[in-house]
Order: structure tokens, then C-alpha cells, then sequence
């Protein structure tokens, strides 16, 4: 539904699940807060699990 969240599930897709830095992870987290939060939320229940738990953090979820 959301553009960015759309790209995002593609390009962690793209780089797999344990492949990226935590600097890399927090990039992804901001451009994920820049979503609309309703899209966001629709989008999180169609990527893979370990998809979902990088993008409940831009939601404020799951973090440490």
C-alpha cells in the first residue's frame, strides 16, 4: 500500500535476513517513519517475519 514501505520489504528482500549493518537498519527505520502510519501498519502484515520486526520499530515497537 505504502510507496516506501513497498520499496523497503523489496530491498530487504534483496540484501536478506541478517545481512545488514545496524547503521543500514536505522536509515531504513527513518525512511519507514516517513510513511503514512496506516499504510505502514497494512504493509507490515504482508512481509516475512524478520521484515516485520525492522519495520514495528518505525512504528516504535520492539524497541530496545
Amino acid at each position: 500500500k505504502g510507496k516506501i514501505s513497498r520499496l523497503v520489504i523489496q530491498a530487504l528482500k534483496e540484501i536478506g535476513n541478517g545481512k545488514m549493518s545496524e547503521e543500514e537498519e536505522k536509515k531504513i527505520i527513518d525512511l519507514l517513519k516517513r510513511e503514512e502510519k496506516s499504510d505502514l501498519k497494512h504493509d507490515i502484515a504482508l512481509a516475512p517475519v524478520w521484515i516485520q520486526k525492522i519495520m514495528k520499530k518505525a512504528l516504535g515497537y520492539g524497541e530496545n
